[in-house]
């Protein structure tokens, strides 16, 4: 009787061992899946990285930049009335400070790659600063485009 007992006990733990790796295969499965997907996903994006760095690079071989003049200034005019007296132009009130612009190139949640109007790309993720607009608080996607928003606004 006692043999029996055994027996029945050990028929149902081989069962339940069996059940048991099922899910774990079945588990094993799964997450070879979502690894693969997530490969997948950073590969696309070092991809986009990389093309990214390839177009600027060609970009500022291409490019002469000219050196840089003081802002075109309208010809002046002689027709000025002889007692007429130059006024001085009131300064307007000092605002806050241009930021830099940048631009979205390419991004992934959590990560995106900006590019400043010099040409030059960064790569960023949540809590990096960006120079001008402060800490990375977060990037989102919004369609097929990624904006990043940052304690002073949002790039887009």
């Amino acid at each position: 009787m006692l043999e029996l007992n055994l027996a029945k006990q050990m028929a149902g733990l081989a069962d339940h061992l069996a059940t048991l790796e099922k899910q774990v295969s079945g588990l094993q499965v799964s997450l070879g899946e979502r690894i693969g997907a997530a490969g997948g996903r950073m590969d696309e994006l070092q991809h986009r990285e990389d093309l990214v760095e390839k177009t600027l690079t060609t970009i500022q071989a291409a490019t002469v930049r000219p050196q840089e003049t003081g802002p075109a200034r309208p010809p002046q005019s002689h027709a000025t009335p002889p007692n007429s007296v130059a006024r001085p132009i009131a300064p307007t009130s000092p605002s806050e400070p241009a930021r830099p612009v940048y631009h979205v190139q390419a991004g992934a949640p959590g990560i995106a790659i900006l590019q400043d109007s010099s040409g030059n790309a960064i790569r960023v993720v949540n809590d990096d600063t960006v120079p001008g607009w402060g800490a990375v608080k977060g990037i989102t996607q919004i369609g097929n485009a990624f904006v990043v928003h940052t304690e002073h606004g949002v790039i887009r």
